[in-house]
């Protein structure tokens, strides 16, 4: 798992991916819809980089249930400590994406990455 982030240990939860509408921190908002619900989200264990920084990275394949409604626009990635409600514990910017009705949200393996210091 995430082992440690923001300073304070992490123990104990899963990890889970969420679709967000806007920056968590600045009123966005978790997708929702029919059929929508947090996907657990395996790391690797931390590698040593150039700089002091320890990178972690998503160990397969993410993909979200097929939304059954509109779910709304994609902007955000998170992390959240919890399958519903919970913290967020990291968030990132996307590129803007209309999640319709048949659609799902897919991280490729890699494709979250995050440094922990």
């Amino acid at each position: 798992g995430l082992g440690v982030l923001r300073g304070q240990p992490l123990v104990g939860f899963t990890e889970h991916m969420a679709l967000f509408n806007g920056d968590t921190e600045d009123g966005g908002a978790g997708l929702s819809g029919e059929n929508y619900a947090r996907v657990a989200l395996p790391f690797s264990a931390p590698a040593g980089q150039v700089g002091g920084q320890m990178q972690i990275g998503n160990t397969e394949q993410v993909t979200t249930n097929r939304a059954s409604t509109p779910w709304g626009t994609w902007t955000y990635t998170a992390v959240c400590d919890a399958p519903t409600g919970g913290q967020v514990v990291y968030f990132a910017p996307r590129s803007t994406k209309e999640v319709r009705k048949g659609m799902q949200g897919i991280v490729p393996e890699g494709g979250f990455n995050l440094s922990v210091h």
